[in-house]
C-alpha cells in the first residue's frame, strides 16, 4: 500500500468523523450536505474493502460519540445553572432595586408599544421604529423573564439529559 493511499483512507474517516459531529450538532440539518462530501471522498478509493472498512470504523464510534455528546451536553446544562444561580445569588447579597427596576421597566415598555400597536393608530413615520423597538424590547422581556422564572426549553433539555443517562447507566 502506497502513501497516497493512506492518505484517501485517512481523509476520508476524518470527513466521516467530521460529518457525524456536524450532524450531530445540528440535528441533522447538514445531513445532505456531509453525506454528498463523504460520498465524494469514498468514490476517490480505489480498493472496495477500503469504503467498507472506513465504514465499520466510522459506525463503531459512533456510541463513543454519542456518550461525548451526552458529556457536554450535561456540562453545558450545569454551567448554565451555576450561570443562572450565581448571577440570582447576587442579586439576593447585593440587595439592588436596579434589577427589578430595570426588569419592571422593560415588562410596562414592551406591554405599552403592544398596546399601542393594537389599539392606537402609528403615525407612518414612527411605524418602522415601534416594531423594531418592540423586536428589542420583547427579546429583553424574554431575558427578564428567564433570570425571575428560569428557561422552561432549558429545564425541559436538563430533564431529557437526565432521563437519558439515567436510561444508559440501567
Amino acid at each position: 500500500m502506497d502513501i497516497k493511499s493512506i492518505l484517501k483512507r485517512v481523509g476520508v474517516a476524518a470527513a466521516e468523523t467530521g460529518a457525524t459531529a456536524a450532524n450531530a450538532a445540528t440535528g441533522g440539518a447538514l445531513s445532505p450536505l456531509t453525506n454528498a462530501a463523504v460520498s465524494v471522498l469514498k468514490s476517490k478509493l480505489s480498493d472496495p474493502s477500503d469504503v467498507s472498512k472506513l465504514e465499520q470504523a466510522a459506525s463503531s464510534a459512533a456510541p463513543e460519540l454519542e456518550q461525548l455528546e451526552m458529556a457536554h451536553a450535561e456540562k453545558i446544562a450545569a454551567l448554565i445553572v451555576q450561570d443562572r444561580e450565581s448571577a440570582r445569588g447576587m442579586q439576593v447579597s447585593v440587595k439592588s432595586v436596579l434589577p427589578p427596576a430595570l426588569a419592571l421597566t422593560v415588562t410596562v415598555g414592551f406591554f405599552g408599544l403592544l398596546y399601542l400597536l393594537i389599539f392606537r393608530s402609528i403615525p407612518a413615520a414612527s411605524h418602522d421604529i415601534i416594531i423594531a423597538m418592540v423586536g428589542v424590547l420583547g427579546a429583553a422581556w424574554g431575558a427578564v423573564v428567564n433570570f425571575y422564572f428560569g428557561s422552561s426549553s432549558g429545564s425541559a433539555d436538563k430533564n431529557d439529559t437526565i432521563a437519558s443517562a439515567l436510561k444508559s447507566k440501567a
